[in-house]
């Protein structure tokens, strides 16, 4: 055994090694990009050159050097400057700008704040020596260049950054930095995906794989999971397809709660190249055996070799929840093999008839299960499954449903028997309005020459209706299916049934809906009609909404007065910015005419609330046309104040994008300009240098 003096001998040896070795590997770095005596060309050329090894020049260079007690080589490194370029004035910090691009600001002001401790150090000394302090000045200047640092590394709009590369001012490189401090995964994608015509080809693949990365942790925060992402939808096409396995590994780190959801999994199962599904399954099997994992499984199924779905059964099996695991059984059949699929379909079965309770709510839980699975079944294995399905409805009318489900489920050659029945079954419904729905639901299903009589069962059950607005919502149904010639009489009944009910929302809903099947000829007396009753109902939501659907059918003057109750409603909430300008300006700001759009936007000027005015001039810009527009750009011209710069620069820039090209530049011009203020907005002798260091 060696002695502990050996021990300790051996390890202060490694350390006096490694500390001797490790300022010629700062030296090593610093000669790569050119040598400070030159002020480091290379990395002037090339900033992205301090990426390298994964990083380790930018991260390691300033704690080396100051470590080694070379302090000068460090101040002498963060002092470099070059040209701004671009045909712009000043000069540009080579470390600031280097670090900036390859998105590591953070890095820099790590660097800044070493440097400036080792000042006030040296100043502490000075000071404690009684002496003149010579460091002072660079540790007020350390000061000064942190403040224009974070100022200048922070986020531009995404808008505003496709503009400087377009224009020349940024490379893709600094772009895409700026893309990455999005702390939303989904604004950072969309952000990345929106700079990716411009990044050169040998970098695209790695951009479009951080777009799938955080689609991937977007789609990893959903809480149920489900089939598919848009996001990953749109970034799937582009990814290379060797990067496939490793977007698989982050799937599984998708959750960082319990339970685990699978999310990020089942976004993915419907873009996976076939050789990883096993790999999949194994993921869809480690989740808890609750609706998430009947979820990735139920995903799953369909992509499964034959194998691999009876590999599912037992993950399958450990579901609780009879419903969910019915829903994996049945996914599964199509794919397993015969000798396989003969014992899970009687196993299937018994699950569904255990579903319980077979209703929650309105919905029918149960017989969506038998919906499900009885077109799956051998022709001579239904009509036992039928019958146990039709033993547990309660009534005629949850009969002749499963029936009629059952059959839209089938090749239309396999569907007359049920159909038949199901006629039969429909007609012993007691209910008027029920036997009627019920029969367009079977009429729907049925060859076209035996849907007249159908149909005629169904018009005679909906004249049984006792109340008027069932019945003319009923009647409504039957005429959208009958000839043109045999409508309007049917339609006439309808309005008539309409005119004669007593609460203002269904009056207004059945006559703007009956109105919508009219010929435009004679829209405009129901039309009319409905805004009066409209306007009579007490919620506001339930108002605007029927003034906006009587407003779709309206032209001229009437829809400019019913676009005009909708918005005066509207405006009274204009106080409550979050509300106001999500939901509301959702429903309005796509139909309001121009002058209308004005006085929306004068009522959020008003406000005097200049952020609240950025973002509604922001997000509905492209809804904004003519004056509307004009106006738009005037009041955007008006965000102005400490801080408001930027808000100014994302309202133009949007506006901009509604423009034709001559006056788009020009506007463009104006957000880039106030971009910069925004960056410049320091202290007073802060904004006297900021151009000395920063572009």
């Amino acid at each position: 055994m060696r002695s502990e003096w050996y021990v300790r001998l051996h390890r202060a040896l490694v350390d006096l090694r490694a500390r001797r070795s490790a300022p010629e590997v700062a030296d090593r770095h610093l000669r790569s990009w050119g040598g400070l005596d030159d002020g480091l060309p290379r990395l002037v050329g090339d900033p992205t050159s301090g990426g390298v090894d994964g990083g380790a020049g930018f991260r390691d260079v300033v704690p080396i050097l100051l470590a080694a007690g070379r302090d000068e080589d460090v101040h002498r490194l963060l002092a470099c400057e070059r040209p701004a370029g671009s045909g712009r004035p000043g000069m540009v910090n080579v470390w600031f700008d280097a670090r900036h691009r390859v998105g590591d600001v953070d890095g820099y002001l790590r660097d800044l704040d070493a440097a400036r401790q080792r000042a006030r150090e040296a100043t502490d000394a000075d000071v404690a020596a009684g002496r003149r302090p010579a460091s002072l000045g660079l540790e007020m200047r350390y000061a000064l260049m942190r403040h224009c640092a974070r100022a200048a590394g922070e986020r531009v709009h995404d808008e505003l950054a496709v503009l400087l590369v377009e224009t020349g001012v940024w490379d893709a490189t600094r772009a895409v930095s700026n893309a990455r401090r999005h702390d939303g995964s989904e604004d950072r994608c969309r952000a990345l995906l929106a700079l990716l015509p411009y990044v050169p080809e040998t970098r695209k693949p790695g951009v479009v794989r951080e777009a799938m990365v955080a689609a991937v942790v977007k789609a990893g925060n959903g809480v149920r999971g489900g089939a598919s992402d848009p996001l990953v939808d749109e970034v799937a096409p582009m990814l290379p397809a060797d990067d496939w396995p490793r977007i698989l590994s982050l799937a599984e780190e998708d959750d960082e709660g319990w339970p685990p959801t699978g999310s990020a999994l089942t976004a993915l199962v419907p873009l996976l190249p076939v050789e990883l599904m096993g790999r999949a399954l194994t993921m869809a099997a480690t989740l808890p055996p609750s609706i998430h994992r009947a979820i990735a499984l139920e995903t799953l199924a369909p992509r499964l070799p034959a194998v691999l779905a009876v590999h599912a059964l037992p993950a399958a099996r450990e579901i609780a929840e009879p419903e969910y695991r019915a829903d994996v059984l049945i996914a599964l059949l199509p794919r397993l093999p015969d000798d396989v699929a003969a014992p899970v379909r009687a196993e299937a079965r018994a699950v569904v008839g255990a579903v319980n309770p077979p209703v929650e709510g309105e919905y029918p839980v149960r017989r969506r299960r038998w919906t499900g699975l009885i077109p799956l079944l051998p022709v001579e294995e239904r009509a036992a499954a039928l019958a146990e399905a039709i033993a547990g409805e309660q009534d005629a009318e949850g009969h002749a449903e499963l029936l009629a489900e059952v059959a839209a489920e089938l090749p239309a050659a396999q569907r007359g028997l049920l159909l038949a029945e199901a006629l039969s079954v429909a007609g012993r419904i007691t209910d008027a309005c029920g036997r009627a729905r019920t029969l367009i639901v079977i009429a729907d299903l049925l060859p076209p020459a035996a849907q007249a009589a159908a149909l005629a069962e169904a018009l005679a059950s909906a004249r049984a209706i006792g109340a008027s607005v069932d019945r003319a919502q009923t009647l409504m149904s039957v005429s959208e299916r009958l000839p043109a010639t045999e409508r309007k009489a049917l339609l006439d009944e309808a309005l008539a049934d309409a005119r004669r009910v007593t609460d203002d929302g269904d009056r207004a809903y059945l006559l703007t809906e009956i109105a919508g099947l009219l010929p435009m000829d004679r829209q405009g007396p129901p039309l009319a009609e409905a805004v009066r009753a409209a306007r009579a109902v007490v919620d506001d939501d339930r108002r605007i909404e029927l003034l906006l659907a009587a407003a779709e059918l309206l032209t001229g003057p009437e829809r400019r007065a019913a676009l005009a109750a909708a918005l005066e409603i509207r405006l009274d909430h204009v106080g409550y910015e979050t509300f106001f300008n999500g939901k509301v300006l959702d429903e309005l700001a796509p139909v309001l005419p121009e002058d209308l759009m004005i006085e929306m936007l004068e009522a959020v000027r008003d406000t005097g609330r200049r952020g609240y005015l950025a973002r509604v001039l922001h997000d509905r810009a492209e809804h904004l046309s003519g004056a509307a527009l004009e106006a738009g750009l005037a009041m955007a011209r008006t965000i102005t104040g400490r801080g408001r710069a930027r808000q100014r620069s994302a309202a133009l820039t949007a506006l901009s994008d509604q423009l034709p090209a001559q006056r788009r530049t020009a506007i463009l011009e104006e957000a880039l300009a106030a971009a910069r203020e925004a960056g410049s907005d320091l202290t007073d002798i802060a904004a006297r240098d900021i151009h000395r260091w920063w572009p």
